[in-house]
């Protein structure tokens, strides 16, 4: 009986987004190893076309251009974009964004994408700004981000600096993306509503992470986030992201199906009478990562 209560809901959440592309995302890590490797592409474009995927958000451009070949260069690129040619062409996928850390990060697919103007199944659609300015791990004294980035910038090692640091990232990608009609995409877990009202000014989608262990209350977690979006009246694509990772849905999914999230936050979500004006900017959910999915 749950299970026929639980198709039913995935059917009418199918019906409510009809009318527009639902992007059901998936979020490819350690691309670097999979790319140029053709039982390894095959996999990723297999498992995306049989779990219904139409949205890669792919991860490690910045260490295939230094690591394996250069993505700014026609002479070599090839692999690059004979795998986003395939993926659009016969995998039925519909958008395609890289993830970098930083604006200079993306530098090399400004360049590849100029290289392959004329042919648009081989363009990249979306950059995607992941930098975790919440994150104090990464933050803070000593710490990834402030080591590589804040000490040579004077910045304070501390969520104030990340953050300054990382609106900057947002502005200067803004420019670019404005220009070479791209998405701006980011990625945001721990954020504040007042943080949230500044970010999402500059981004067309952001990708809101619901990284849960369980069902229960699922759409009212961290709910502060949305807030921002219903009072700046914002039309930023909002696209909800749970994890595959054994801390979240990992074990979850070893009797569930990946289908059945989605469906019953929806549900969740139209109970709160308070969220229901981001109901319009929701245009679909992510999974990831990709090597932690379900196989």
């Amino acid at each position: 009986m749950k299970r026929i209560l639980i198709f039913i809901i995935f059917m009418m959440a199918n019906v409510s987004f009809s009318q527009n592309t639902m992007f059901k995302a998936l979020y490819v890590d350690d691309f670097s190893n999979i790319i140029d490797i053709p039982t390894q592409e095959l996999a990723l474009l297999e498992y995306a076309k049989v779990n219904g995927f139409n949205y890669l958000v792919i991860d490690h451009i910045s260490k295939i251009h230094r690591n394996r070949f250069p993505l700014d260069n026609q002479m070599t690129d090839d692999p690059f974009a004979n795998f986003i040619k395939k993926a659009k062409t016969e995998y039925e996928i519909q958008r395609i964004s890289v993830v970098g850390e930083t604006a200079a990060s993306f530098d090399p697919i400004v360049k590849y994408n100029d290289n392959h103007q004329d042919n648009p199944d081989e363009q990249v659609d979306g950059f995607s700004l992941v930098f975790e300015f919440w994150n104090s791990r990464l933050t803070d004294f000593e710490k990834y981000y402030c080591k590589t980035y804040f000490n040579d910038l004077g910045l304070p090692c501390n969520r104030k600096g990340a953050f300054y640091f990382y609106i900057k990232q947002l502005k200067d990608l803004r420019a670019i993306t404005s220009e070479k009609n791209l998405r701006l995409e980011s990625f945001v877990g721990n954020v504040t509503k007042d943080e949230m009202q500044q970010l999402i000014q500059y981004i067309n989608t952001i990708h809101i992470h619901y990284y849960r262990k369980k069902m229960k209350n699922l759409a009212k977690f961290k709910t502060e986030r949305l807030e921002a979006i219903i009072n700046g009246a914002s039309h930023v694509e909002v696209v909800p992201i749970f994890s595959s990772g054994e801390k979240y849905f990992g074990p979850w999914l070893k009797d569930h199906a990946i289908d059945e999230v989605f469906p019953i936050f929806m549900e969740q979500f139209k109970e709160n009478e308070s969220l229901r004006p981001v109901l319009d900017n929701i245009k679909g959910y992510g999974w990831g990562p990709y090597s932690k999915m379900p196989k």
